[in-house]
């Protein structure tokens, strides 16, 4: 469940963060050598990953943000909005 998931193509994905739009692009296929954290000995310590755009803590507090997905050709919308706090909030209609 909390893995990577790939939308179909005929799904667009919004994803608005503190006002601002964020840009949603699909996972980089990269080379692991060209992210490596090294300590000063050239040992590597960590491989670096994709930084999260959401954060969701254990105390339940989350990064505020509004997910829309729209079906292209088709009038299905859904939107999913949440507060600092984890309150969450579905919204299937533009208005």
């Amino acid at each position: 469940m909390l893995t990577t998931q790939q939308f179909s193509d005929d799904i667009l994905p919004a994803l608005v963060i503190e006002e601002r739009d964020i840009e949603l692009e699909p996972p980089s296929k990269r080379d692991d050598d060209d992210d490596q954290l090294l300590d000063a000995f050239g040992n590597v310590i960590e491989t670096a990953t994709d930084v999260p755009h959401i954060v969701i803590l254990a105390s339940g507090e989350v990064t505020p943000f509004q997910l829309s997905l729209e079906k292209l050709g088709d009038d299905q919308f859904a939107m999913l909005e949440s507060d600092f706090l984890g309150q969450l909030e579905l919204v299937l209609s533009r208005e």
